[in-house]
């Protein structure tokens, strides 16, 4: 029995489809576009095509050198209350004032970001008082420095969540921040496990990312015992972050934050990850273990190291001394050969010396107007 179906030869195929290719299969004047009458209802949408491609899009904020955020987008931190989350808020701000300070592994690319807002839904006016002041000393400013591309909002007394939206918004609307930071994204909803208002601040995040050109980074806590983010709020950001990541702690206290986890993923990147300890003496986070690849500061390398900076720049043992413009360019030199992971900056090499002073390994003496550096009798005695 012969079936019904007639099947289309190749040449009326092309002819029934050829408005795909805006060419009329009679002649070789091109057809009006398909688009053309809606175009003005898709302005706000993408059609990729061949002439088109978008620029490369560099990162706003790295973690160690890997990109964990870009422009319009928005990146997660799962954190246990405890673990150091307002902590690593304040190192990305302190990047932002001083790019040479210890900031955990973050910087901010600040071809890009101008000004940033650090808006705090959780901790009482005294303790944002006290993490803007972590933030100067960590930063290296004074005190009653004026600090003008960085703000902190205390948002504890605003208990009503779409009062926070708006007044968010409307401070957002006169500072024009390119990087908002939000701790924590579960104070902007009613319920947590709302599916509805989780699926609407999720658009929300969206709107503000685009209407105002700005990223987006905030902070979820993780369900009891696990690392999934809690609630409803917490599986909406999972899908719409472009990078998520977690703290964690070991038994020495030395805390990590990374993407290698069951619910992290860096979409435009590859595994991002730093280590920091509290130190006492400092009252604060500071970054740890720079043989993973961390920049920190010297005081953190083993002695041997240290040792053979010193041997390079001229001071392996008392004796002759050195000026401080020869020490500060010797140690540059030495530090990237021997120590390519610590910074070598202006300030950091400064820095620098003032802890090998510390430590006591090196120190100064004024002779009328210079300033020599001379190798210590540790080690030698």
């Amino acid at each position: 029995m012969k079936s019904n179906t007639i099947e289309k030869t190749a040449e009326e195929y092309n002819k029934d489809y050829a408005w795909l290719n805006k060419q009329d299969p009679d002649s070789n004047i091109p057809t009006p576009d398909p688009l053309k009458e809606i175009d003005h209802e898709l302005m706000d949408i993408f059609i990729p095509t061949w002439s088109n491609k978008p620029d490369p899009v560099p990162p706003v904020l790295t973690l160690n050198d890997v990109s964990i955020l870009t422009y319009q987008n928005t990146s997660s931190i799962i954190a246990s209350p405890g673990y150091g989350k307002s902590s690593i808020f304040e190192a990305i701000l302190s990047n932002m004032i001083n790019q040479e300070c210890d900031s955990l592994g973050f910087e901010v690319n600040r071809d890009i970001v101008k000004k940033a807002i650090y808006i705090d839904f959780e901790r009482r006016t005294n303790d944002v008082w006290n993490s803007f002041e972590r933030m100067c000393k960590r930063a290296g400013i004074k005190k009653g420095t004026d600090v003008d591309n960085v703000w902190m909002f205390g948002f504890h007394a605003v208990t009503n969540f779409e009062m926070r939206k708006q007044k968010l918004e409307r401070i957002i609307s006169e500072v024009r921040p390119e990087l908002i930071l939000l701790d924590g994204a579960g104070d902007m909803v009613k319920i947590t496990n709302d599916e509805t208002e989780s699926i609407l601040l999720r658009q929300w995040f969206r709107e503000i990312s685009n209407k105002y050109q700005c990223s987006i980074i905030t902070t979820l806590h993780p369900n009891p015992k696990t690392d999934k983010p809690r609630g409803w709020i917490g599986s909406e950001l999972l899908r719409e972050s472009e990078s998520v990541l977690i703290i964690v702690k070991d038994e020495s206290k030395i805390h990590t934050i990374t993407t290698d986890f069951a619910h992290g993923k860096n979409r435009n990147s590859g595994i991002a990850e730093s280590r920091y300890r509290f130190d006492p003496s400092k009252g604060m986070f500071v970054s740890c273990d720079p043989k993973t690849g961390y920049k920190e500061g010297i005081s953190i390398l083993e002695e041997s190291i240290i040792k053979t900076i010193l041997k390079d720049i001229g001071l392996e043992k008392p004796g002759a001394g050195i000026n401080t413009e020869t020490l500060r360019l010797k140690l540059k030199d030495a530090i990237k050969k021997n120590a390519p992971k610590v910074k070598v900056g202006t300030d950091a090499i400064t820095s620098h010396i003032g802890t090998l002073q510390t430590l006591g390994w090196i120190y100064k003496t004024q002779e009328k107007t210079s300033v020599f550096y001379f190798r210590t009798n540790q080690e030698f005695n």
